[in-house]
């Protein structure tokens, strides 16, 4: 049964009791080990789909292969000073915008063009609950659910949620301003209290 992978022989004296017990705790074994493979393989396949989704779904908000790496560089800094996972955050950072796909393609265009008003915005916004509903029911970590459904909140409270100060994820936190920097194109000025003054100075020095 071990195929490739080599054999086991045992030799000596075994009652039939011995012999079924040993049997019951290879069988127990192959079936641990058939789940650990499995759910590897289907880790790998989910990290490929959000890949592929993350992609497309920020060529439809107009970001450019310089902009997803500018984002990279935002939220893997900000995680290091922290002492967040670098593939962690990088899972939150593909996982965070799946609820993009729900919001019209003219809202992207007026936010990247700066005409986007307020209804727009808040149109947008909804995109935190489209992608909690997508993500909720797959094997995920529940910091990377957190941070799909709190990244646009305020350290003042003026998110969507109304969360603030330390109640709102660290890894929500470093997305957030990433995506409010290189997707939203806010300045400095207009992310003063949203977020930490250490938070949004490292992110803008990175950012030019």
């Amino acid at each position: 049964n071990s195929g490739l992978l080599g054999c086991i022989n045992l030799t000596g004296k075994f009652s039939i009791f011995g012999s079924l017990g040993l049997l019951a705790f290879y069988n127990s074994l192959v079936s641990i080990i058939e789940g650990i493979v499995i759910n590897y393989r289907l880790q790998q396949l989910l990290k490929s789909g959000l890949d592929s989704l993350y992609k497309a779904l920020n060529e439809r908000a107009r970001l450019s292969d310089a902009d997803l790496v500018k984002m990279e560089r935002i939220s893997f800094q900000l995680a290091e000073i922290e002492g967040i996972d670098k593939e962690l955050c990088s899972i939150v950072l593909k996982a965070a915008n799946v609820g993009l796909v729900g919001v019209r393609d003219e809202i992207f265009e007026k936010i990247r063009d700066g005409h986007a008003s307020i209804d727009d915005y808040t149109e947008y916004l909804k995109h935190v609950d489209y992608g909690y509903e997508i993500l909720k029911d797959l094997d995920l970590e529940k910091d990377v659910l957190d941070a799909c459904l709190y990244h646009h909140e305020f350290i003042d409270g003026t998110g969507p949620k109304g969360l603030n100060g330390d109640d709102i994820p660290k890894l929500a936190l470093i997305v957030g301003i990433s995506e409010h920097i290189v997707l939203l194109g806010w300045d400095r000025e207009r992310l003063k209290g949203k977020y930490a003054d250490e938070f949004i100075e490292t992110a803008m020095n990175i950012s030019r």
